[in-house]
């Protein structure tokens, strides 16, 4: 039974850190090709642009490779990697949020009571 909770452990962590590459790589590629995917949807957007223009700028903005798209980015918590209910602030997921909360690690953060 131990050994396969390690096991079990082993495998959530590596699948932790891979979605955190993958997060990582997706931001780097978002990075490198903004300044393209912002110039091509411009000119796609001008009217007063030739329709051949905006056609060719469709064409070349369809070449981009898909992870460059700000939708396929996802804020994930820092400490434990889960993607669902994050809050933007702290970028902690609310589990890990209250846990640190409770804890007193996070400044200016109290329970509440009324």
């Amino acid at each position: 039974m131990l050994i396969v909770n390690f096991l079990c452990i082993k495998i959530i962590n590596i699948r932790e850190e891979q979605w955190k590459l993958l997060d990582n790589y997706r931001r780097k590629v978002y990075v490198k090709y903004e300044m393209k995917n912002k110039l091509f949807k411009s000119i796609v957007r001008n009217k007063s642009l030739p329709i051949s223009y905006r056609y060719y700028a469709t064409f070349q903005k369809s070449l981009l490779p898909r992870s460059s798209s700000i939708v396929k980015q996802v804020n994930r918590c820092v400490q434990s990697g889960r993607q669902w209910n994050i809050l933007k602030k702290v970028k902690l997921s609310r589990f890990v949020f209250r846990f640190q909360a409770y804890d007193g690690v996070l400044p200016g953060v109290r329970r509440s009571s009324w």
